[in-house]
């Protein structure tokens, strides 16, 4: 489906001045940040490397020394197509 987008130095893009850390795995972003009483937002792009529905797991944020302080929200869908003339540059058939 998609891949993380690096900087010329091979880190994630990433728009959050607030995070501390950021782990790529191959499947997911880690991000490490203290945690703040406001809402805070994080942007990040994906490249597409093949067209399809994917499922995106919830995210997860929880303490790291008190795991009674925990939050989930609920899994997503993403969906990733390709226009015509891309799908004929990569030799995909519609």
């Amino acid at each position: 489906g998609c891949e993380a987008i690096r900087n010329s130095n091979g880190s994630p893009q990433v728009n959050a001045d607030w995070v501390n850390q950021i782990d790529l795995r191959e499947d997911r972003y880690l991000f490490y940040a203290t945690a703040e009483p406001e809402v805070q937002e994080l942007k990040y792009q994906l490249k597409i490397t093949a067209p399809g529905q994917f499922r995106c797991p919830p995210i997860l944020a929880e303490s790291m020394y008190d795991h009674t302080i925990h939050s989930v929200g609920e899994a997503g869908k993403l969906e990733c197509r390709m226009t015509d003339a891309e799908a004929g540059k990569v030799g995909i058939s519609k």
